[in-house]
């Protein structure tokens, strides 16, 4: 069945991705992101990644782009704020703008919507209001390497988690890469999340104590 096939070659690139191998899931991504499958906008957003992790920026940002002409709900709105952000590096202000305002319009409960809203808002406001947080997350990983942090995050991301985010602790050499998904009310949602990012990562995970 050539549909499962696709699929199947994308979770591979996202395996790829996940284990910090970025070229490897960038060569079997852009093959899937070639090809008219629904499939196709998620592969070019998690490419866009792989070109992030392996410095190549305007490859990168070529991949965000062309993962909004595919958009679907769990890459659409990371696709857009990440080549909204190249276009604000790039000096095209007002590029970058209209695709945070679509990201607000078309995702307004995302966690790029709440970055693009930031970002819109920051010449008028340099103290943005804090965000409630919940009281757990879950840890999908632990590195000393933030390279192989991002690029979980970046898989994640892929994945559908939009809300994954590295975060660090410790100083120098002796730092730790957490990587962390969501933040959740309560622990029974987060053990949900947890068993959804273990079936689609191949993680495993632990419930995280914010306070």
């Amino acid at each position: 069945d050539p549909a499962r096939k696709t699929e199947a070659r994308y979770w591979a690139g996202l395996s790829w991705l996940a284990s910090g191998d970025a070229t490897r899931a960038a060569s079997i991504l852009e093959e899937v992101g070639r090809q008219p499958s629904p499939w196709r906008g998620p592969a070019l957003a998690a490419l866009g990644s792989a070109w992030e992790i392996s410095k190549h920026p305007e490859r990168a940002r070529q991949a965000f782009m062309a993962a909004l002409e595919a958009p679907r709900a769990s890459t659409a709105a990371f696709a857009a704020e990440r080549a909204a952000a190249y276009e604000k590096d790039a000096g095209r202000t007002r590029a970058s703008s209209k695709l945070r305002e679509q990201v607000v319009r078309d995702f307004p409960r995302s966690v790029e919507a709440t970055s693009a809203r930031e970002a819109l808002a920051a010449p008028a406001a340099s103290h943005p209001a804090p965000q409630e947080r919940g009281r757990f997350a879950i840890e999908i990983g632990t590195f000393n390497n933030p390279a192989r942090a991002r690029s979980l995050v970046a898989a994640a991301k892929a994945a559908g988690f939009r809300d994954a985010r590295v975060v660090t602790k410790g100083e120098g050499v002796g730092a730790l890469h957490h990587v962390w998904l969501g933040s959740f009310l309560d622990s029974k949602r987060a053990e949900s999340a947890g068993d959804a990012a273990g079936q689609a990562l191949g993680v495993r995970w632990v419930v995280v104590d914010l306070d």
